[in-house]
C-alpha cells in the first residue's frame, strides 16, 4: 500500500506573512519562520513501528 502525506507550507509549516488581513507566502528568507511545532510533527510522520 502506498502512503502519502501532503503538507501546506504557509501557516502550517511556516509562519504566515499577513498583509491587509490576508496571509501571503514569504517573499524573502528573512520573512520565512518555521513554526515551533513543526519539528515534533515531522519526526512523528517518520516513526516506523
Amino acid at each position: 500500500m502506498a502512503v502519502a502525506v501532503f503538507l501546506d507550507r504557509d501557516g502550517v509549516l511556516t509562519r504566515a506573512v499577513v498583509h491587509g488581513g490576508r496571509p501571503h507566502p514569504p517573499m524573502t528568507l528573512a520573512q520565512c519562520g518555521i513554526l515551533s511545532s513543526v519539528a515534533a510533527g515531522y519526526r512523528a510522520l517518520f516513526i516506523i513501528e
